[in-house]
């Protein structure tokens, strides 16, 4: 668990002929932090490239969340030094489903020092009953997403940011209304639009047991044993943040490919009956080997 100071270890854009290196045109410049002691090359590039540290984005989000009186909670990843991750929970009035499952709006930011990762500030939802710690798609969220990689970019999206705020708080319920379309759809035989849902979006195969035990779980804590697309979605989303292996270490699968993952299933539950998805199931699996192996415990792990 990584802190916000790990976060903010200096960094510096420097000639890479004073390294002592020769170069070319598109690595004329390096990229070097420091920490633990050590200066360490981080990147290389050209002199186009406009570094923006840590220091200042995520204080400079942080002060203006404190100064506009919304407590938060973070949540800091960082990766090989390079790439780093914040989810920023808003602990404001959240969207309050019938079953009184609570959802939080969150501030997702992202950043990188190696280009492998854009400059990003979403905002979504984080449901707290499961902690699973994402961010759920919904429709319209990608109207309140920044992305860029120059510093002019990024400066303008911290200095609108609470007005972008303001405005997406606003509209919490329009942006939230999937959550109530999917929690009002019932599932007699749950367990088979499972089973097509993990078909035709290709994700959670390794995990079947893990999202059944999930979802019975919940079902009996909520909703007196009965199911809905709500609750399958969020078991096949709890498997893909909260997977770990047999040995219980963490799979490596970057955030990102989760993040889509996840997506992926959420639209496909939320736009095909269980007729519409039976189909598209037979469609992608027509022999039901795929069907046969998941049930059966024998699918790979991925």
């Amino acid at each position: 668990m990584y802190t916000l100071d790990d976060l903010l270890f200096p960094v510096k854009k420097l000639p890479t002929e004073s390294l002592g290196l020769q170069s070319i045109s598109s690595t004329a410049f390096a990229i070097v932090g420091t920490f633990k002691g050590r200066r360490t090359l981080l990147n290389a590039c050209s002199d186009v490239y406009e570094l923006v540290p840590n220091s200042e984005i995520f204080p400079v989000i942080e002060k203006k969340l404190k100064k506009a009186g919304i407590k938060f909670t973070a949540k800091y990843r960082m990766n090989e030094y390079t790439r780093f991750e914040v989810d920023y929970i808003l602990w404001v009035d959240p969207v309050v489903l019938p079953n009184g499952d609570k959802i939080y709006p969150v501030l997702k930011v992202k950043h990188s020092y190696n280009g492998l990762l854009k400059y990003k500030l979403t905002f979504g939802y984080y449901r707290v009953i499961c902690s699973n710690g994402l961010v759920v798609p919904v429709e319209g969220k990608e109207n309140f997403t920044v992305t860029g990689k120059h510093t002019a970019k990024i400066l303008s999206s911290l200095e609108h940011l609470e007005e972008q705020l303001n405005n997406f708080l606003s509209r919490q319920e329009e942006y939230a209304k999937n959550f109530r379309v999917m929690g009002d759809n019932w599932i007699e035989n749950w367990n088979d639009r499972l089973l097509d849902v993990i078909i035709v979006s290709g994700v959670g195969k390794r995990g079947y047991e893990q999202i059944t035990e999930k979802i019975k779980d919940e079902s009996g804590k909520l909703y007196k044993g009965e199911v809905n697309d709500w609750l399958l979605y969020n078991g096949v989303n709890f498997h893909l943040f909260n997977a770990r292996t047999k040995e219980g270490k963490e799979y490596a699968t970057e955030n990102h490919i989760r993040e889509t993952n996840d997506k992926t299933v959420f639209e496909t539950l939320l736009n095909n009956d269980e007729k519409q998805l039976r189909r598209l199931a037979k469609k992608a699996d027509p022999e039901e080997k795929i069907r046969l192996a998941i049930v059966g415990g024998e699918a790979e792990d991925e």
